[in-house]
């Protein structure tokens, strides 16, 4: 059986690695540009006679691994495509990834949100990692209250998977995308929060006996008291 866990946690670390290698490959030098001047040629045609530009072309990841420097051709070229193709178009993930919540009539935003909506559940490392990397980037203080729900609706549904045998595939399973998604949720708390979520981010440290999620719940109550020291008005003389 231990021989079994062990195999698992490779498997897990390996699928993460490739995950994020095969990522990285996708793009290279130039493919940002490139990839921008596809997404402005989509936005010039008609509906009648035009190209799918697919969601899953490599040109959607590379604008996006860009979209810092992009941001202004993005915004211009998306909002002629979210208004012809609606919503459902993947140019939701460019203009989240350059920082736009809301773009015209189009809630960026409240799509984003249904990605990776379970905690527990996840279609991939990079689905999630990917998620948060868009509702940082956005920084929409909706992200905040978003998250605290669905962190504290997954807790007794992890208290449940914790009654399963420590050999339980599906037990490991769970907790281990449990653990990830706390990870990256208390990062974004940890931009994004204020004092509220410091003490839910400590109360959070003190319940885990996962340490890594006990660090990273620690280090963003810490941004977070930091940040708001740095706000405080000063006393009046």
């Amino acid at each position: 059986m231990r021989r079994n866990a062990t195999l698992f946690i490779l498997w897990f670390v390996l699928s993460f690695v490739l995950a994020r290698q095969a990522r990285a490959d996708a793009c290279i030098e130039g493919d940002g540009e490139r990839s921008m001047r596809m997404i402005e040629k989509f936005a010039r045609t008609k509906t009648q006679d035009r190209l799918e530009l697919s969601s899953g072309s490599s040109a959607w990841i590379c604008a996006s691994g860009e979209a810092a420097r992009l941001r202004k051709r993005i915004v211009a070229a998306c909002t002629k495509i979210l208004d012809r193709d609606g919503d459902d178009s993947p140019c939701i993930t460019a203009v989240a990834s350059a920082g736009v919540a809301k773009l015209g009539e189009h809630d960026v935003f409240a799509v984003v949100s249904t990605y990776e909506p379970d905690p527990l559940q996840s279609s991939g490392t990079y689905g999630k990692e990917s998620t948060f990397t868009m509702l940082r980037a956005m920084k929409d203080p909706r992200a905040v209250a978003l998250i605290v729900e669905r962190w504290r609706a997954a807790l007794p549904r992890v208290a449940e998977i914790e009654k399963l045998p420590k050999r339980s595939n599906r037990r490991g399973s769970v907790l281990l995308t449990w653990s990830s998604w706390r990870q990256l949720a208390a990062g974004l708390l940890g931009e994004l929060g204020g004092a509220d979520e410091e003490t839910f981010l400590g109360e959070q440290a003190k319940a885990t006996t996962d340490q890594y999620v006990g660090k990273a719940c620690r280090d963003a109550a810490a941004a977070i008291a930091k940040r708001r020291a740095a706000t405080k008005p000063a006393p009046a003389p």
